[in-house]
């Protein structure tokens, strides 16, 4: 079970970070492969550190455009950060701060050819990440722009591209349910807590759920918090299509027959529930979709559409564990986390 975990994080590791999550890797290599990256410093020119391979590989300028897409201003004076990856293991980092005419500069940045840049910028308390940038060739300039928003505490701009529940018995007396959120803030503004370490985003769980796990960490770990009626998650929600995500499993109580409500928080253009065909789901304003192979193992599946906060997802779920057959679901969440990552 841990090394399924394990295997799921060591997958969301490998793509580049445009937040505050950027981390120094460290990778284990055999004498013979051994590189020695870049000392990583702030305001570095690198010039120190050039010798007559690198002059080959050629020194070029990394430079951009900063604007804030809530009101259109110009962002000048905010601290701008580059990072160099090479493999995606970061091997370089400098920092410089917004002009007045809302530009930044790096020059004589070491630019071999397949380096990938990125930078950040820090705004209000949150930082934000800019596209990739990759050295083609002998390209020496880059410009790599970058997007900052005013906040808000408000979730007006929140929307529920789609949210999947997965249903399946553990066993004779347990239901499993898997949660799934694809969120999209719609708005120009980021969601912040109101004040530091409260809730940005809420989850509420039923009643009698137990056994919760979430998939990016745990409550009292600095970003999720426990609540009256669930959990909440503390970290900001910059404006972006499928800009969070959230998913979570929990243990509900089962003798035969279960009967949920879900209440939604946010409206929702698609909720899709997914179970395995031995368990038979009932319920209001969904569409049975039918059934469908899944790795050799029977799922049905029901969509449910255009839902409106407040609006209720009523099932009723029935079934015998005898019936069932190994699949997807079965046996491990964590299986289940790694083919939807």
């Amino acid at each position: 079970e841990h090394q399924r975990w394990a295997v799921s994080e060591y997958i969301r590791m490998l793509t580049f970070t445009g937040s505050d999550q950027i981390k120094e890797s460290e990778i284990t290599r055999t004498e013979s492969e051994a590189v020695a990256p870049m000392t990583a410093r702030e305001d570095t020119t690198q010039a120190d550190e050039i010798d007559d391979a690198t002059i080959q590989d050629g020194i070029g300028t990394v430079t951009g455009s900063v604007a804030n897409f809530t009101t259109g201003d110009t962002p000048a004076g905010i601290e701008i950060t580059l990072f160099g990856f090479d493999q995606m293991m970061q091997v370089y980092t400098a920092t410089t701060v917004v002009e007045d005419d809302g530009y930044y500069s790096f020059a004589e940045v070491i630019m071999p050819p397949g380096r990938v840049f990125m930078v950040t910028a820090d705004y209000q308390g949150i930082t934000y990440g800019s596209d990739i940038a990759t050295v083609q060739g002998t390209e020496k300039t880059l410009d790599i722009p970058i997007s900052v928003y005013e906040t808000t505490t408000e979730p007006n701009g929140l929307v529920a591209d789609r949210l999947h529940l997965f249903y399946e018995l553990v066993d004779e007396s347990t239901l499993r349910v898997v949660e799934l959120f694809v969120i999209s803030n719609r708005g120009t503004e980021t969601l912040i807590a109101e004040e530091d370490g409260e809730s940005v985003l809420e989850f509420n769980l039923p009643e009698g759920a137990v056994s919760l796990e979430i998939q990016d960490g745990e409550i009292g770990d600095g970003r999720y918090i426990k609540t009256e009626n669930g959990f909440a998650d503390t970290v900001s929600i910059r404006p972006g299509m499928g800009s969070y995500q959230a998913m979570f499993t929990y243990m509900l109580p089962y003798d035969r027959r279960a009967s949920l409500s879900h209440t939604l928080e946010l409206p929702a253009d698609a909720v899709v529930i997914l179970s395995p065909a031995y368990l038979k789901i009932k319920g209001e304003g969904i569409t049975d979709e039918g059934v469908r192979d899944v790795q050799g193992a029977d799922y049905q599946m029901f969509t449910s559409r255009d839902l409106q906060p407040g609006d209720k997802i009523a099932l009723t779920i029935s079934g015998n564990i005898s019936s069932a057959g190994s699949g997807i679901l079965a046996g491990s969440t964590s299986n289940l986390i790694v083919g939807l990552g």
